[in-house]
């Protein structure tokens, strides 16, 4: 199983008006990565310093791996609708495969945002040596700096605007 930190298009706040650029429709958007996200993982004295951003490509790569070595894989956001003071079930799951209940956790852990990448093949043991990924190296304009501050690391991007059609 792969996780990593993931967002939809709903994580994304607008922060102005639409505008057009060369004629296309556009809008700028943030998104707060929580700074409980850094304080699990960083020493007291340490504060993080930079993000990278990955569209893509790394989900593309760890499919491709896992697709190399014969396994299947099934990629999901987490719900966060597990509350233990009340139950230990997820209603209507029951588990097993296809492990529905390894894409659920506890409401509290909501601010981690959560994308797993489930991997999966009975006739595919796991080999000792891992799956290899391999992947380019992300270039200079996929790491980004905010200064530091309590609330968390600001995501900023501009996005096109596209219409819904019916």
């Amino acid at each position: 199983m792969f996780c990593m930190y993931g967002l939809t298009p709903q994580d994304f706040l607008p922060i102005g008006e639409l505008y057009y650029i060369d004629g296309v429709k556009v809008c700028d958007f943030q998104h707060t990565v929580s700074q409980k996200m850094f304080e699990g993982f960083l020493d007291d004295k340490e504060k993080a310093a930079s993000v990278c951003a990955s569209i893509g490509h790394l989900n593309e790569a760890i499919s491709k791996g896992a697709s190399d070595v014969g396994y299947t894989i099934r990629r999901q956001e987490l719900k966060y609708d597990l509350d233990f003071t009340r139950e230990f079930m997820i209603a209507g799951i029951e588990p097993g495969s296809p492990y529905e209940e390894l894409f659920h956790k506890q409401k509290r852990f909501s601010y981690q945002h959560e994308l797993r990448s489930l991997l999966s093949n009975v006739d595919c043991p796991p080999s000792q040596d891992g799956i290899p990924i391999q992947y380019k190296k992300l270039e200079k304009d996929s790491l980004f700096y905010d200064e530091s501050n309590d609330v968390g690391m600001i995501i900023q991007m501009t996005c096109s605007i596209k219409e819904k059609t019916s």
